[in-house]
């Protein structure tokens, strides 16, 4: 898909494919269409636009999965937003932290670069994306909180849980994987909560798919976006409401 994808972007060979895509729609019309997440990343508006303008119906494009072009268009998205509103991206890995009692103070680079603030947001992915690990325990790769499966914190070490370890995970490779639901456990503001169900840090939020799931998708391969970007407005503003 995002090969495709790139072909839609390249300003040579869109004409051609637009109006081939065009010419097969008109040649069988419906009152709507829906088409495969492939058409362009940088140029999707432009694209899509293009082919409405020559078919009768209504075009709809499909989602896609991780990885695909719905997401590249979100990721740039995010990142003209973040560079207009002068926020600096650093493409480094955190390798430390400081704290002071229930609050983080710092955290630390592998470029060695401190960055200190008042407020801090994890929002790393789940354990396709890295933000756990899966070692001799389910670790969170950051800051090592606690993680939870099914409402309940994991034992640590994993192969204490009681059960087998098997059972952890689907035999299809697409069925849903309980350890694919699992995550940090947070409260109704997005806090990191431990096993006392109190914020492990008083300052700290997390959002995304490093959160624990729960309901008919929890342990599915397939990740719903929707509530993921829920969950990062939610604690915006409760990271905006905080004050400084």
């Amino acid at each position: 898909p995002v090969l495709w994808a790139r072909r839609f972007d390249d300003d040579d060979g869109r004409p051609e494919l637009v109006n081939h895509l065009v010419r097969r729609l008109t040649d069988d019309p419906a009152d709507c269409v829906r088409l495969p997440p492939i058409l362009g990343i940088t140029s999707h508006t432009e694209v899509l636009e293009a082919i409405q303008a020559g078919v009768k119906g209504r075009v709809l494009e499909l989602a896609g999965g991780n990885g695909w072009p719905p997401g590249l268009r979100v990721a740039g998205a995010l990142r003209q937003a973040l560079s207009a509103t002068d926020v600096e991206v650093i493409g480094d890995r955190v390798v430390g932290v400081e704290t002071d009692g229930r609050e983080i103070r710092a955290i630390v680079t592998d470029g060695e670069e401190r960055i200190e603030a008042h407020r801090f947001v994890l929002a790393t992915g789940g354990l396709p994306g890295g933000g756990l690990r899966l070692e001799e325990r389910l670790v969170e790769t950051v800051l090592d909180l606690p993680v939870s499966m099914g409402g309940a914190l994991l034992p640590d070490p994993v192969s204490e849980i009681g059960i087998d370890p098997a059972t952890l995970f689907d035999d299809a490779l697409d069925g849903a994987h309980p350890i694919l639901s699992a995550g940090v456990h947070v409260d109704g503001k997005g806090r990191q909560l431990g096993s006392d169900r109190i914020p492990v840090f008083s300052n700290l939020w997390a959002c995304g798919s490093v959160v624990e799931r729960c309901g008919g998708q929890a342990g599915s391969h397939v990740i719903d976006p929707g509530p993921g970007a829920a969950s990062g407005w939610i604690v915006a503003g409760a990271v905006i409401s905080a004050g400084a």
